[in-house]
């Protein structure tokens, strides 16, 4: 889980902590393809919305998993509107169904795929 893609505001960022790393990936043929861009902190590149299948095959072969990440709680309103759902008090969740979500909503405010 060193390298992650993330989609935010309806873009997809390839990041990592360890800027050689990605760095190492990025130097590939497939998948520079996939780039968009780079960020000015070179911990994180802009990845073309239609080529993500193609990008995590491509990290796969390369021995580097990506870990898909959404950042719901920094989505911006005009794009994703708010969706209000109220539960009803007797909506009881069931064990599984709390296992589930606490492995995907764990922490960082993104959920995780």
């Amino acid at each position: 889980g060193k390298l992650h893609l993330v989609l935010r505001d309806g873009r997809h960022f390839l990041e990592s902590e360890d800027a050689t790393l990605l760095a190492h990936l990025c130097s590939h043929d497939e998948v520079v393809e996939c780039l968009v861009s780079a960020g000015a902190l070179e911990r994180t590149a802009e990845v073309d919305s239609t080529q993500v299948e193609k990008l995590k095959s491509a990290a796969h072969k390369l021995g580097f998993p990506l870990l898909q990440e959404y950042e719901f709680r920094r989505d911006r309103e005009d794009t994703n509107p708010h969706l209000p759902a109220v539960l009803r008090p007797s909506v009881n969740l069931r064990p599984y169904q709390q296992r589930a979500l606490s492995k995907m909503f764990s922490m960082d405010d993104v959920a995780k795929s």
